[in-house]
C-alpha cells in the first residue's frame, strides 16, 4: 500500500497452507492458521515445505517458527518509497520477491513483466532448483551441464503484489496473474 504522502506498507499474514488448520472461528468467519508446522518437531525433521528447523525453532516458550514472510519496502535515499512488494507462497516468497526486485531494478523490466515472469526457487534442501515453465531451454541445459539439479515443474507459485514509484513520481501497480487480483489506485487521500 502506498498513500498520497508516500507512506508505504507491505503486510503479510499467513494461514501456512491452503486452509490453515482447517478450523474456523465460530461466529468470526476466519480460519485459524497451522503455523505450528513451522516449529521444529524434532532434530532433522522437515515441515510441509521441506524446511528443516533447529534448536531456535523448537516447540517451547521463547522460540520462533521458521518464516519466509518477506514484506518489503525499498526506499530511494532512505526516504521516498520506490518499491513495495509482498507475496504468499511459503519458502518461495523470498525468491519471488527478490526475483521481481532484480528484474525491475537491475534488468530494467517493467513491474508488470517482472511480476508475471517465470520464477525459480532454491532452498538448499532439497538440493534441486525448481523452475516454472517458460525458462529458455539452453539456460536450463547449461545449468545441468554444470552439475546443477534442475527440475522444471508445472505448478506456479507465490502471489506477488507490487507497487513501483518511478523517479518522476509515476505510480505503477502489478498483481500476480498466477492468482486472482488487481492493482487498484484509490482516488482519495
Amino acid at each position: 500500500m502506498l498513500d498520497a504522502r508516500g507512506n508505504a506498507l507491505s503486510l503479510t499474514t499467513t494461514l501456512n497452507s491452503s486452509f490453515g488448520s482447517g478450523r474456523m472461528v465460530q461466529g468470526a468467519g476466519f480460519l485459524l492458521n497451522n503455523e505450528l508446522d513451522d516449529f521444529a518437531l524434532g532434530s532433522g525433521s522437515a515441515n510441509q515445505f521441506g524446511l528443516v528447523g533447529g534448536a531456535a525453532n523448537a516447540i517451547e516458550p521463547g522460540k520462533r517458527p521458521l518464516s519466509s514472510m518477506t514484506p518489503t519496502v525499498i526506499r530511494e535515499g532512505g526516504h521516498t518509497a520506490s518499491m513495495v512488494l509482498g507475496s504468499s507462497g511459503g519458502p518461495r516468497i523470498i525468491t519471488a520477491v527478490i526475483g521481481a526486485v532484480l528484474r525491475t531494478l537491475v534488468l530494467g523490466q517493467s513491474l508488470a513483466d517482472a511480476v508475471r515472469a517465470p520464477r525459480f526457487h532454491q532452498q538448499w534442501s532439497p538440493s534441486a532448483t525448481e523452475f516454472e515453465p517458460g525458462w529458455p531451454e539452453p539456460l536450463l541445459d547449461g545449468l545441468r551441464r554444470r552439475g546443477h539439479e534442475v527440475r522444471v515443474v508445472e505448478t506456479r507459485w507465490a502471489s506477488l503484489q507490487a507497487i513501483r514509484v518511478s523517479p518522476d513520481g509515476r505510480v505503477e501497480g502489478a498483481s500476480d496473474p498466477r492468482r486472482g487480483g488487481a492493482a487498484v489506485r484509490a482516488l482519495r487521500e
